[in-house]
């Protein structure tokens, strides 16, 4: 009886599944820019994805238990105030994903990857257990939340970082972009928009992108590099005309800024001379955008 009442939807929900296909391109990238070219080894890059993407999910689940209260009267058809998910069930799965995403960096044998995977937890806990209700430090502390996650992809490979540089401003682009993403997103339940800062964005990819493209002594893949990032820069450019025409900001909006991060994501990886990374993470996005016209998204 209990197996017949349990619903799959909720639970997808609960961890956002369409953002989770933009969590495997931070690490990659990271790793791309150490490697510079180097075989990337796919035991280090599974570890590096999977580290990524249980603290993320992580991170999810402590969002929605910490706006238990606020979500009964302001989404009570979130999983956990509707509840499909118990709150018991959520904080076990908290657990769950926590422990198992800092066993898997442990077990790398790397101090830095345990480091890294650390920091990002705190971040995460930071983000969740106050600093999102701080205008600033909310937005900035989830983007540091983003680019940590692209550090650990370099920590991860080990050795020395062949493009230090490009991986900085690469990582940096990350930040500012999520930062400002996630101030745009806090208008989905708000009246009107941030006019001052939707523009921000696409400006951001633009700058991010031509830093890190100067910051290359050798850029490898430069056409296909140029492509994927005047497409993600198009696609925010998109989502900001949308959002003044209709004067509010709405979830779709939200899941096309993810869908340029994507993007960004797969330039940085031509760049860095990981191809096939860069075909499959940009592959990725459209998978992203039919699984958000039925799960939510932000």
């Amino acid at each position: 009886m209990a197996l017949a009442s349990f619903k799959v939807k909720p639970w997808l929900e609960l961890i956002r599944l369409p953002n989770l296909f933009s969590v495997p391109g931070d690490p990659l990238a990271g790793m791309a820019f150490a490697a510079a070219g180097s075989a990337l080894m796919p035991g280090k890059m599974v570890a590096a994805i999977s580290i990524s993407v249980l603290l993320y999910m992580a991170g999810l689940i402590l969002n929605d238990l910490m706006d238990y209260q606020e979500d009964l009267a302001d989404r009570p058809e979130r999983p956990l105030p509707s509840g499909n998910v118990s709150v018991a069930a959520a904080w076990l799965l908290f657990v769950l994903t926590t422990c198992v995403a800092l066993g898997i960096a442990w077990s790398t044998g790397r101090r830095a990857t345990l480091f890294m995977a650390v920091i990002l937890l705190i971040f995460i806990s930071l983000y969740n257990l106050g600093l999102k209700n701080i205008r600033v430090l909310g937005p900035v502390s989830m983007g540091l939340c983003r680019g940590c996650s692209v550090l650990l992809g370099a920590a991860i490979f080990g050795g020395q970082v062949a493009f230090f540089e490009p991986l900085i401003y690469a990582v940096y682009t990350v930040i500012v972009y999520i930062a400002l993403l996630t101030l745009v997103a806090d208008y989905e339940t708000r009246p009107g928009y941030p006019a001052g800062i939707i523009w921000l964005p696409p400006v951001t990819l633009f700058v991010g992108l031509l830093v890190v493209f100067l910051s290359m002594s050798e850029p490898s893949n430069l056409w296909l590099f140029c492509a994927v990032g005047a497409w993600s820069v198009k696609m925010n450019v998109h989502v900001t005309l949308n959002i003044r025409k209709r004067g509010r900001v709405i979830p779709p909006d939200i899941g096309g800024m993810i869908g340029a991060l994507m993007l960004l994501q797969s330039a940085f990886l031509f760049i860095g001379d990981a191809v096939v990374a860069g075909v499959v993470i940009a592959a990725l996005l459209p998978f992203n955008r039919l699984v958000v016209r039925r799960i939510y998204a932000s």
